[in-house]
Formats: C-alpha cells, sequence, structure tokens
C-alpha cells in the first residue's frame, strides 16, 4: 500500500530561500513530503483553517509578523501540528524560547543541508505523534480518574497533594483547587503520619476517617498504590482510592445496639422464665405434698371398705368404692404429670437421632396394652425420622395419644392416626382422632 506524501506549509517571504529549501528536499530524496508555500502570515493562518496540513516550516521575518509572536499564533490555530522554526535569526535565546512556545526544532538558514532539514522534519512530525497520543492517554486517565465513583487522592513524596477526582470532591465537599498543593494531612486532621498509615494500605485495606470542609466527619477504607520510576526504586508519587463505608459503619452499629437490646431482653425474659419455673416447681411439690396424703387415704380406706365390708354391701356400693379409686389413682397420676412438667425446665435436653416409628409404637403400646397392629382404634402411618430429645418426645407423643384415646372411648368406632411428612427441610408430625373435639371460636 502506497504512503500518502506528508503535506508541509512553508511560511516563507523570500523566494531564493523557498526555492533553496524545495532544492535540499529533493536532492535529500524527501519524495514523500509535497511543498506548498505561502508568504505572508495571515495567508500560512488561512490556509491551516482548511486543513489537510501535516506540518509547517516558519520563518520568523515575515511581512506582516516578526518574532516569537508569530509562532504562538501558529501554534494557537493548529496546536496539533508539528512546527519547525527555520529562520536567518542565529539567536540562541530565541530559539530556546520557540521550543519553549511549542516548536519541535529551530533551524538557522545556511546551517543546515538537506539531510539534516529532512531528519528534522521527520523526527518533528514523529515526536508530534507520540506527544499527541501521549495526550490522548493522559486526557483518557483523567477522564478515568474524573468519572470513577471512589474518592481518589494522587500526592508527591513531599507529601503534597497533586490531584484529586470528582467523586473526592463530592465526598469531601472539597473542590481541587483547595486542596492540590496541600499537605494530605489537611484532611486527617486527627491522625498522625498518616501518609505511613495510607502507605500501608498496599498491603490490606484501612479504615481512616476524613474530616469534610463542612466539619463532618466520613469514614473511609483506603487503598494505595505507590507509583515509582524506570529504576523500580525512585518513588515519584501515591495514589490512593477510598470507599465510602459511613452508612455501612452506621447500619452496623445499629446492629450492634439492637443485637444489645435483643440480648438484653432474652436475658430478663430468661430470668423472668427461670423464676417462673421456681415458682412453678414449688407450687408443684407443695400441692404433690399436701395431696399425696389424702389420696393415700382415700385410696387406703377404700381398699379397707372393700376388703372388711365387702359383705355389708351391695353391688352399686362396690361400684362407688371402685370409682373412688380409680378417681384417687388419676389424681396422684396427674400429680406425677404436674411435678414432671415443673422439672422440665431444669432438666438437660439430648439431642439424639429419633427412630419415630419405633419411638410411637412403643408409646401407643404402653397406653393400649396391646401391639398397634392389632389395635383397630390405632392407625399408624410411615413416620420421618427425626433429632431431637427421646424422653421429651416420647412425653409429648403420650400425653396427645391419651388424650386422644380417652376423648374417643365413647364412639362407636373410635379413630387415633398418627402420621408424618417432610415440608421442605422440616419433618411434621401429627395426631388426628375422631373425638368430640371443641368449638375453636
Amino acid at each position: 500500500m502506497q504512503t500518502k506524501p506528508a503535506k508541509i506549509l512553508l511560511i516563507e517571504d523570500n523566494p531564493g530561500d523557498a526555492r533553496l529549501i524545495k532544492e535540499m528536499l529533493v536532492e535529500a530524496g524527501a519524495s514523500k513530503l509535497e511543498v506548498e508555500r505561502v508568504e505572508r502570515l495571515s495567508e500560512g493562518l488561512e490556509r491551516l483553517r482548511s486543513g489537510n496540513v501535516d506540518f509547517v516550516l516558519l520563518d520568523l521575518g515575515l511581512p506582516d509578523s516578526q518574532g516569537i509572536e508569530s509562532l504562538n499564533k501558529i501554534c494557537s490555530a493548529a496546536p496539533q501540528l508539528p512546527v519547525v522554526v527555520f529562520t536567518g535569526m542565529a539567536d540562541e535565546s530565541l530559539g530556546i524560547r520557540a521550543v519553549q512556545a511549542g516548536a519541535q526544532d529551530y533551524l538557522i538558514k545556511g546551517q543546515v543541508d538537506g539531510n539534516l532539514l529532512v531528519h528534522s522534519i521527520s523526527y518533528a512530525i514523529e515526536r508530534k505523534r507520540l506527544e499527541e497520543e501521549l495526550r490522548e492517554a493522559r486526557d483518557y486517565l483523567e477522564e478515568l480518574l474524573d468519572y470513577a465513583n471512589a474518592p481518589i487522592i494522587v500526592w508527591g513524596r513531599d507529601a503534597r497533594i497533586t490531584r484529586v477526582n470528582h467523586a473526592f470532591e463530592r465526598t469531601t465537599g472539597y473542590s481541587a483547587t483547595e486542596v492540590i498543593g496541600q499537605k494530605i494531612g489537611i484532611l486527617f486532621p486527627h491522625r498522625e503520619n498518616v501518609e505511613e498509615d495510607l502507605g500501608r494500605a498496599q498491603d490490606c485495606s484501612t479504615e481512616i476517617t476524613v474530616i469534610c470542609k463542612n466539619g463532618q466527619s466520613r469514614i473511609v477504607l483506603w487503598n494505595s498504590a505507590n507509583i515509582y520510576a524506570e529504576d523500580g526504586k525512585t518513588l515519584i508519587a501515591t495514589i490512593t482510592q477510598g470507599q465510602d463505608i459511613t452508612e455501612r459503619k452506621l447500619a452496623e452499629e445499629q446492629i450492634r445496639r439492637i443485637n444489645e437490646e435483643l440480648e438484653r431482653r432474652v436475658a430478663e425474659r430468661t430470668a423472668h422464665l427461670e423464676a417462673a419455673n421456681r415458682e412453678l416447681e414449688s407450687f408443684a411439690y407443695s400441692v404433690s405434698h399436701d395431696l399425696r396424703a389424702p389420696l393415700r387415704g382415700i385410696d387406703g380406706f377404700s381398699i379397707a371398705l372393700l376388703e372388711d365390708y365387702e359383705d355389708k354391701l351391695d353391688d352399686t356400693g362396690k361400684n362407688y368404692l371402685h370409682i373412688v379409686r380409680e378417681s384417687a389413682i388419676k389424681m396422684a397420676k396427674l400429680i406425677d404429670d404436674l411435678l414432671a412438667f415443673s422439672r422440665v425446665g431444669r432438666r438437660e435436653i439430648n439431642m439424639l437421632p429419633l427412630d419415630m416409628n419405633n419411638l410411637v409404637h412403643g408409646v401407643c403400646q404402653e397406653l393400649t396394652g396391646i401391639d398397634v397392629g392389632s389395635d383397630a382404634r390405632m392407625a399408624v402411618c410411615d413416620l420421618p425420622s427425626a433429632y431431637g430429645d427421646p424422653t421429651m418426645i416420647r412425653q409429648v407423643y403420650s400425653n396427645l395419644i391419651a388424650n386422644a384415646l380417652k376423648f374417643t372411648r365413647d364412639r362407636k368406632e373410635p379413630r387415633v392416626e398418627l402420621g408424618g411428612y417432610r415440608q421442605e427441610s422440616r419433618s411434621v408430625y401429627y395426631v388426628k382422632d375422631n373425638g368430640v373435639g371443641f368449638d375453636m371460636r
């Protein structure tokens, strides 16, 4: 693929010098350089506005402009173009000023041959291209910094701030002009040696509170990275990126206070429950002690009447005494159950894997005296296994099944069903009967 010739705009009022320049380029074999000449600076500026120019070769002694001002106007009109000054003014200080003003080179007529001129033009074009790429890269990085959501601070070896982004300005309320040039410590007045603390944030994040312009504090999690020269040892700058975690810390503090309040309430309720359990146990013991003696008397005298006066009692009297005895025995059992219930709070729970089928079958056989499979009243479905305290689970089933049997005994066809099923990660167990029930309203 053939390369398009580079177009040079030669701003030179002297025809002889212009012809000489073109001849030098031809002799140097610069076939890829196309020269277009204008005599006045105003013409050159007009031509630049039309575009399609790759390079400017400028004389500083023009009819309508003299000296460094000519260069300033060209650089202002086309800052992206490389410019080489080619003049008869052998002034070293002027040459330095020209380069400082933006010229890629400063050549003096009569001291340059064609090869040097071509090399100067080629190098100027390449340098300008590299400068433009560098500028674009710098602008891109500037945009990355400015549009990053996290606050970013850059400071030099002297700990003075050289750059901040928009997120920093939003977080702290400081503008870039207010902090650039200031020591990094201005943002952390309550923290000594903050540069060292931020420097350690290269290995792990560091929480450091920043003081905003309005005096408010923001808790920020900082991460840093050092920027070194090519030797890998000379520190150039440090860049720090922060994450504002103020709201998160406030939420954590609120959760901590809520947890403390919950723990306090749980402790209070536990204390109340323990006190209630102690009162219940005391009451149950008192009731047991006060009622057992009369019950023993009732049961004992009922036995004595049945044994000693059997011949004097008719069947109705004997039946009454048997009912009295059964009632006394039930009352004693109720007392035993009350005592057992009062001790539940003190008993340590022993969690074990449970075979619910064996456990339920055992309870049913204890209550009915016959095997479940032979009892037409009982229907026990296959039960999923569980994990719990076997003694307490057995007591629960004992109470439920006993109640079911009690309230179905007057039915012509009493029916008690025990079953269970899995529901997501839980096991659900039930006891159903066709007893009298009660109104849930």
